[in-house]
């Protein structure tokens, strides 16, 4: 019996924790956080009962994983597969795609893009396919706060909330004296947050929840701001208003830094508590009394959630929230948002080859004519500006640079205003995950082409012509340097081949193969 112990890194969520791997004779025997990781328990804390840590045997061996390459065997949908190799998956894919690029031109290409399910390399594929078509979760998951944080400072700024709260070995403050939490419930979404969010409550530290649901973390709170759903934006222009009335502004960083000042005095004007309290539902009171929270515990700390990524006007909730951390000097200071700035090694996002997809090809981005800011135009006009002074690109393509979902699934059935043809899927579901169930359904089966790269055959997976095995965290290598000073590495845990009973691949090798042929 062969037994060996690997350190890698779980990323079955954004926390990507350092584990240490058991395997016995290549199967997975156990999973423990890695203590050996200077930041253990300190930056980090330790939280034993995660979910996912818990469930990554089953993970691993479940009996609904994809195993080996399937091609549809029958009508698509019927459910029908065969199972074929990789060299005659690559082979046929690639023939295909080619085909349909030299027909209806790279832009007829589609690929929608989950999150961090799998390694995301779809921008650096499409970029150097031509296609500049990718759809996702981006524009309501992460990308509206990066995209509004790099328009507004240079590059998207970091919470320090998801580090540990309360005092370090010296007896020192190590973050915020207040956090205010919008749109988020880390006791069920981020239970290192949660642990990090308990211990600065023992320490004294303040916390200001907005949500409009009793949440264990709104119990947990000083102060629960209760909303009417969607009133996000009136709410926080209600309290910077208040900030500025009351002179707790951090006046000589405002002068100093913030351009548009009195513009935001103009407008908060019109949300005094007593207007915002008829529009938000929180009383007049505890809307003051939240301002000066912020405007006294300055710097103070703030975090939004999917709960304010999904709003009909997420930008301008999250543009209010960032302009109260601007007003209160709570940029890039010890116990506020932190503005990181590119490391100086080769990032994620340079990675990308953004340069090797033509403007022309940008130009023919689906939706981007009217929905600008998160597309070509928005991306293009905050490069413009960011990288002058960074000297790199400041973020993921993928994240921010999409699409508009809706015109791509309609130009898969009408052609309209030009033929999409081809998708691939990589760590989603657009099944499940978008908007008008029906109309994706019916794009999907339109095509001349679907390939899916998962770990399961999922809804939209029984629609594709091939699905293709990736592999998870334990079986891939880690080595990612993001766009905010996140340097991380770890090692393959587990084969991802093993004696005939799988045989799954990387989702770079996936794209590589595909890209080569």
């Amino acid at each position: 019996m062969t037994m060996e112990t690997k350190r890698a890194v779980c990323e079955h969520c954004h926390s990507r924790c350092r584990v240490v791997v058991h395997s016995e004779d290549g199967r997975l025997a156990g999973i423990e956080e890695d203590r050996s990781y200077p930041l253990w328990d300190r930056i980090f804390p330790a939280t034993r009962g995660c979910a996912r840590l818990l469930g990554a045997k089953e993970m691993m061996y479940h009996p609904d994983r994809v195993n080996f390459p399937l091609k549809r065997a029958g009508d698509r949908g019927e459910g029908r597969w065969m199972a074929i190799s990789w060299e005659q998956a690559f082979d046929e894919i690639a023939t295909r795609l080619d085909r349909i690029k030299q027909s209806y031109g790279a832009e007829s290409l589609a690929f929608t893009t989950g999150t961090w399910r799998t390694r995301n390399f779809e921008g650096r594929f499409c970029n150097l396919f031509g296609t500049p078509n990718i759809i996702g979760q981006g524009k309501i998951c992460f990308g509206p706060f990066i995209q509004t944080a790099a328009a507004i400072f240079g590059w998207p700024l970091r919470p320090r909330t998801a580090m540990r709260l309360a005092d370090d070995s010296a007896g020192q403050k190590t973050a915020a004296k207040c956090i205010l939490l919008i749109g988020i419930d880390p006791s069920q979404s981020v239970l290192r947050l949660w642990k990090s969010l308990r211990d600065a409550r023992q320490a004294g530290y303040s916390i200001i929840v907005i949500d409009p649901r009793e949440t264990q973390t709104a119990r947990l709170a000083d102060l629960w701001l209760q909303l009417r759903p969607g009133t996000d934006t009136a709410l926080l222009m209600s309290i910077i208003n208040v900030v500025i009335e009351e002179g707790l502004y951090d006046r000589e960083f405002v002068e100093k830094y913030c351009y548009g000042f009195d513009k935001v005095v103009e407008r908060a004007r019109e949300y005094p508590p007593e207007k915002a309290a008829g529009i938000t539902w929180v009383p007049a009171d505890r809307i003051r009394q939240a301002a000066r929270l912020c405007g006294t515990s300055k710097p103070f700390d703030s975090l939004n959630g999917m709960g304010t990524e999904h709003l009909q006007n997420a930008i301008e909730a999250i543009h209010a929230r960032l302009i109260l951390a601007a007003i209160t000097g709570s940029i890039d200071v010890e116990g506020g948002h932190y503005l990181p700035g590119p490391l100086e090694c080769r990032m994620f996002s340079e990675l990308e080859e953004m340069d090797k997809l033509p403007p022309e090809q940008r130009g023919k981005q689906l939706g981007s004519d009217q929905f600008k800011f998160q597309g070509w135009p928005g991306f293009e006009l905050i490069l413009a500006n960011t990288l002058p002074v960074w000297r790199k690109p400041f973020s993921i393509l993928s994240n921010q640079c999409n699409a508009h979902a809706p015109a791509v699934y309609r130009a898969m059935l009408t052609g309209k205003p030009y033929p999409v043809r081809a998708a691939i899927t990589q760590a989603s579901n657009p099944m499940v995950t978008q908007a008008n169930t029906k109309l994706v359904y019916r794009a999907l089966k339109n095509l001349d082409l679907y390939v899916v790269i998962d770990l399961w055959r999922t809804p939209s997976a029984e629609l594709a012509d091939y699905i293709l095995p990736v592999a998870s965290w334990l079986e891939r290598p880690a080595l990612m340097v993001t766009s905010d000073t996140a340097f991380y590495g770890g090692e393959k845990a587990l084969p991802s081949a093993m004696n005939g009973e799988y045989d799954r691949k990387t989702d770079y090798e996936i794209l590589r193969e595909l890209g080569l042929k």
